[in-house]
């Protein structure tokens, strides 16, 4: 079954005179489909298309094109055909290909139901012109992650309610101990610790750290975070430097609270982080672990 259903899409910036256009689908080789159907090639422009879609352009100048179905060029008879799709303005004037650009798309033979953007990422480019809105997976994931308190070791699990006795520090901020967490070891000068549990937040330098464990009660094991699991380690933040080394290879860099992106803004071996723009001073950078 090579019969693929494309949703409706949206094309922002229309740029033309109107409130309604054609969008034609021509096939540029002719081929028989895997249902033995004969599907006839033309050239662009030409009288000879495949398909002719209604379309509407609304307030915010967006031509929205309403889902349409294909043949898949994959499985037939002549994988090698491609297909365009080609805007007719309200006056009959052609206008720019938004799909297939100068040599065609192919359309591959699954999934079966499909986007506009997945038949672009499917020709082994991804899509060259991402809007503005568009943010990968692990992007997504990175911005959840960080929304959710993971840098404060939080889950998205609602375990309970504490009342707070006293103002917050941060009211857009609040974080509170409630009374059945276990004693919670604060930064001090000299820290004695006795029967305690070390818990978030994470310590984040600790000098003369000891631990006596002559007998069970006096715990057997000491785990100390002897760092904060987000800050960078070396690397001179100057306008130069482009190198920075993190204790672990970060899933995600920030640069002043924004996202970098791989390859576009950095480079990453192990746990160096390459920027492809130096960070100047006062700059900000942190990189998300796991």
């Amino acid at each position: 079954m090579s019969v693929i259903i494309v949703s409706d899409s949206q094309f922002p910036n229309y740029r033309y005179r109107g409130s309604t256009a054609k969008v034609r689908i021509y096939y540029l080789r002719s081929f028989r489909s895997s249902e033995n159907v004969n599907i006839t090639g033309s050239a662009v422009g030409g009288n000879g298309w495949f398909l002719e879609l209604d379309c509407t352009i609304d307030g915010s100048q967006n031509l929205n094109v309403p889902a349409f179905i294909l043949y898949s060029t994959e499985d037939s008879n002549n994988p090698s055909a491609r297909f365009c799709a080609v805007v007719y303005s309200q006056d009959g004037a052609r206008r720019e290909t938004i799909m297939g650009g100068s040599s065609g798309w192919i359309v591959p033979a699954s999934p079966l139901s499909t986007t506009v953007a997945l038949l672009e990422i499917a020709q082994g480019r991804g899509i060259v012109n991402p809007p503005l809105s568009y943010i990968t997976r692990i992007a997504t994931q990175a911005l959840i992650d960080a929304a959710i308190g993971l840098l404060r070791f939080a889950t998205s699990t609602i375990a309970g309610w504490v009342r707070l006795s006293v103002p917050a520090d941060n009211p857009d901020d609040p974080v509170a101990y409630g009374a059945n967490d276990p004693a919670v070891v604060t930064l001090t000068d000299t820290q004695v610790l006795s029967n305690k549990t070390l818990i978030s937040p994470a310590i984040a330098s600790f000098i003369n750290a000891q631990h006596d464990h002559s007998d069970a009660a006096k715990g057997g094991a000491l785990s100390i975070h002897l760092e904060d699991p987000v800050s960078v380690l070396t690397g001179v933040i100057d306008g130069i430097n482009t190198d920075f080394e993190f204790s672990t290879a970060p899933i995600a860099v920030y640069l002043n609270q924004g996202l970098m992106y791989p390859d576009a803004d950095y480079t990453i071996v192990g746990s160096t982080v390459t920027f492809i723009i130096p960070p100047v001073e006062g700059d900000k950078i942190r990189g998300l672990v796991q």
